[in-house]
């Protein structure tokens, strides 16, 4: 007989607020640190600050360079997930070019990475950080607000029409650990919301 759990305990359901942040229209950027080693991962590729010229994404390798420093602050075996605005349809008018929606701990075992402990409970993002700040070159995604009933339509529209720009979609975080999003501009045209 072998003592050991096979079928993992079922969560229970998070009675709370939904939180609703906006979804930008970037490129997905995680930059973590391993044994004081930088790496930045993108959809398909983990590289490090060694790497850069062979980085293609838009403004990235620029973004790097001038924030190398800041972006060390990040502690050993924490990860920080984000949008970095530059290759998408939509354009922006922010000062910045990442903006951070989660935190999460990586491991290397060989030559693999592990992401876990993905977080999206913002006051929490601090904490992947050495000095519990997060540095001046990054920003959260633009928050949308907190709702007990969600209706995605009427919160799009409205929030739409706050920020009076076109807006890509919603992220909709139930808890600390589970986000869905919820899009409404697809190549830079409007539609209608759809479940693929």
């Amino acid at each position: 007989m072998i003592k050991q759990q096979l079928y993992p305990k079922t969560s229970r359901v998070e009675i709370s607020q939904f939180t609703i942040t906006e979804k930008l229209d970037g490129s997905n950027l995680s930059v973590f640190k391993i044994d004081d080693m930088l790496y930045f991962a993108t959809r398909k590729i983990i590289f490090t600050e060694n790497e850069l010229n062979e980085i293609e994404v838009k403004g990235l390798k620029r973004f790097i360079s001038d924030n190398i420093e800041q972006l060390r602050g990040i502690r050993n075996n924490s990860c920080i997930i984000g949008e970095f605005i530059g290759n998408g349809r939509l354009k922006y008018n922010f000062d910045k070019r990442f903006f951070m929606f989660a935190k999460a701990n990586v491991e290397k075992n060989n030559d693999i990475f592990l992401m876990k402990n993905i977080n999206y409970g913002r006051e929490f993002f601090t904490y992947s950080f050495i000095e519990e700040k997060i540095p001046d070159c990054i920003d959260l995604v633009p928050f949308v607000g907190q709702y007990n009933e969600i209706d995605l339509d009427v919160i799009y529209d409205e929030y739409t029409k706050k920020v009076n720009r076109n807006v890509e979609g919603l992220i909709i975080i139930n808890g600390r650990y589970n986000i869905q999003k919820y899009v409404r501009m697809k190549d830079g045209k409007l539609t209608e919301h759809f479940v693929s």
